[in-house]
């Protein structure tokens, strides 16, 4: 088993995850390093024997914005509109929260905060 190593003003560890790609982090505390290392290597074994499904990936609502606008936007009438509705109300509302910190309390904020538009754009 790998051990977290003394890189510069902490301690980094290393691990192949379960794609085989290999990865590193640093931590201030040996501790907190051997720690994260023990559950990176437990989580990736798991992954590889079956017994858990990997971890999502997280992606933030800006990420998401830019494939509509590359894949799907060109294949509708509305592409203008989408492209501005994206660019002056959602990306300064959401565009960098990642999607599982967006809730129900973030999108009702966001629609009272449109509440002066037509409908068909706040939809």
């Amino acid at each position: 088993m790998a051990r977290p190593e003394k890189y510069r003003d902490g301690y980094r560890i290393r691990w192949t995850d379960h794609t085989g790609i290999r990865r590193c982090e640093t931590y201030k505390v040996s501790r907190d390093a051997e720690q994260a290392l023990r559950a990176h290597q437990a989580e990736a074994d798991a992954v590889r024997a079956g017994t858990r499904l990997p971890a999502p990936v997280k992606r933030k609502f800006d990420d998401i914005c830019d494939y509509w606008l590359r894949e799907r936007a060109p294949e509708k009438r509305s592409q203008k509109d989408d492209e501005c509705i994206i660019r002056k109300h959602l990306r300064p509302a959401l565009g960098a929260m990642t999607l599982s910190a967006i809730g129900v309390a973030e999108i009702d904020a966001l629609r009272r905060s449109l509440v002066h538009l037509n409908p068909k754009t706040r939809s």
